[in-house]
């Protein structure tokens, strides 16, 4: 009886499924963000203006400060209400990472498993095609920083451009729904590139009010995108230049959504054949106004990768290997990767769709276009990295703070920086509330690593407050010499006697190196600060810690001082 049961829930939601594949293709996303980046899904977000813009501005004037421009420029709307409304509900601020990596994590599910959707059968006919495409365009998204609240609204733009290629008129209630989402994320994100395709649908389905809401939504970030443009400098390359660096930068970005590692320009070369290739085939077998519309929102995001104010015009025949590595502009890749792979994918659609004079039975030409596509997708696996020094940020000797109002420092990631081993300058991201926070040391270096020293059985360095201001958090560098294991540090004052503990968390990449965060609330103002660090219980290896170049502890320390952000930027 109980088989029986069983047997007919399975058949039921098998039935129920196969005519939802969005639905489906959404339980796979879910069940492969669990199993194949397991940490990730569990974690919480503090990925920069996550905290240092969005959450302080919500504590600090709150709504009075909706319609304000982000730092980049961007007008944010959509993380901007999320981190509102939900400081508006008095909940814990000390848990909001863990909202913002559930908001994150929903939207770019729903919004990819919607490729998956029957709606667009229009643009990909197979259903497995479909799904293949959500789970290749989820991988693109294998940096922190891209899948992140402050940059993963790109992910909108997907069903936007699915819906902009299909024809059909939608419903009253889901044209609202859809204009209502278009407009959001067009007020989120760069949305120029949507513009081609919201045009093309509102003159073939006469959908005029939706698309000029739509439109207008687009045009105003745009023009708040130039404004902030024009205070930057562009150079003045030719045409042509410009148009060779587009070209061959297509197939570069090809190599780069597929992961396959460019050994030498000849690769770039084939890439840009191939995608040319695809898009004339498109043009066959869709039509050449189809492939125009799909081509002109590729060449403009291909354009606004690789042409930023204030940034050398790329040589990309001497650059191209450090563009493919570069990780820096993976947010505005996201699109670039999502038109070459729907360019991709309904070429395979287009092939599997033809009739073909080779006499190979259908079903097997089908079968081998599937399994290559996801042999792609096997190989463009990559787990998501949040154990890269610069990329971990403990926040939870913060928390209680957080939670009951109180004035922090809190370092957040990427701190101190992206990259800050020996050549490149840290950064200065952190949190901060009630009272401003004033960072010194941030322009410093990490010396050698055999300058290194052990802290056993203990290691004096004093943190001087030249303004008398009441030192908050103390970022240190500290070497682990067996990364695997967790270890207890503790950070004691030697005038007062308080101490501050930290953890060294536990790492499977073998990186020794860790900042870590001590959270001073609760320390009294006082000229120059004398601390003692020491390790806590025993365990293999003695820690070590880090030295700057000139010699001195490597330390990163956040004052309360400057009453915001901006007017900290702003000092010398």
């Amino acid at each position: 009886m109980q088989l029986t049961l069983s047997s007919k829930f399975i058949t039921a939601a098998f039935h129920y499924l196969s005519r939802r594949p969005h639905i489906a293709v959404a339980i796979g996303l879910i069940a492969f963000l669990a199993v194949f980046q397991t940490h990730f899904l569990f974690s919480g977000d503090v990925w920069a203006e996550g905290y240092a813009e969005y959450l302080v501005n919500a504590l600090t004037v709150g709504w009075g400060g909706f319609f304000a421009l982000g730092w980049a420029d961007y007008f944010n709307l959509i993380p901007k209400l999320l981190c509102d409304l939900y400081v508006s509900f008095h909940l814990p601020v000390g848990y909001i990472d863990y909202y913002y990596r559930a908001v994150v994590v929903a939207y770019t599910v729903g919004s990819l498993a919607f490729i998956a959707h029957p709606f667009n059968r229009a643009v990909i006919k197979n259903d497995y095609l479909r799904a293949l495409l959500a789970l290749a365009t989820l991988e693109t998204l294998y940096h922190v920083s891209s899948f992140s609240f402050i940059n993963v609204w790109y992910v909108g733009f997907v069903p936007v451009i699915l819906i902009s290629l299909n024809t059909a008129k939608l419903p009253h209630s889901k044209r609202l729904i859809y204009t209502v989402f278009a407009a959001a994320v067009s007020l989120t994100k760069p949305s120029i590139t949507l513009l081609p395709l919201v045009v093309y649908r509102t003159i073939k389905t006469k959908e005029y009010l939706s698309g000029s809401i739509i439109s207008g939504a687009i045009m105003i970030q745009t023009i708040i995108m130039l404004l902030a443009y024009k205070s930057g400098s562009f150079d003045h390359v030719k045409l042509t230049t410009k148009a060779a660096v587009m070209a061959l930068g297509s197939g570069l970005m090809v190599l780069k959504t597929l992961h396959i590692p460019p050994v030498g320009f000849w690769m770039v070369v084939l890439a840009t054949l191939l995608l040319a290739a695809l898009g004339y085939y498109i043009a066959k077998t869709k039509g050449l106004i189809f492939a125009a519309v799909l081509a002109l929102p590729l060449a403009l995001s291909i354009y606004t990768y690789f042409f930023v104010p204030d940034l050398p015009t790329p040589v990309l025949f001497q650059q191209f290997q450090a563009i493919y590595q570069d990780d820096f502009k993976l947010q505005r890749s996201i699109m670039v990767a999502f038109l070459i792979l729907l360019t991709f994918y309904m070429a395979a659609d287009q092939i599997i769709a033809k009739k073909h004079r080779l006499k190979i039975p259908k079903p097997r030409i089908t079968l081998g276009i599937l399994t290559l596509l996801a042999g792609l997708i096997a190989v463009e696996y990559r787990p998501i990295d949040l154990q890269r020094t610069a990329f971990r940020a403990d926040i939870s000797q913060f928390r209680a703070n957080l939670n009951a109002g109180q004035s922090v420092c809190m370092p957040i990631a990427p701190n101190p920086g992206w990259e800050n081993y020996l050549n490149v300058p840290p950064g200065d991201w952190f949190y901060q509330s009630y009272g401003g926070c004033m960072a010194i040391n941030y322009e410093k270096h990490l010396g050698a690593s055999n300058l290194y020293q052990d802290i056993k059985p203990g290691w004096r360095f004093a943190v001087e407050s030249s303004s008398a201001k009441q030192l908050k958090s103390v970022l240190v560098a500290v070497v682990n010499p067996a990364p695997e294991q967790t270890r207890r540090l503790e950070l004691r004052d030697t005038a007062n006697g308080k101490v501050f503990p930290a953890t060294i968390r536990a790492k499977t990449n073998h990186e020794p190196l860790s900042y870590v965060a001590f959270n001073l609330y609760g320390e009294t103002v006082q000229d120059q600060y004398n601390f003692v660090l020491s390790e806590k219980g025993s365990a293999s290896g003695r820690v070590k810690v880090g030295l700057f170049k000139d010699g001195t502890t490597a330390y990163y320390g956040l004052f309360m001082g400057y009453p915001n952000l901006a007017e900290h930027r702003k000092s010398p």
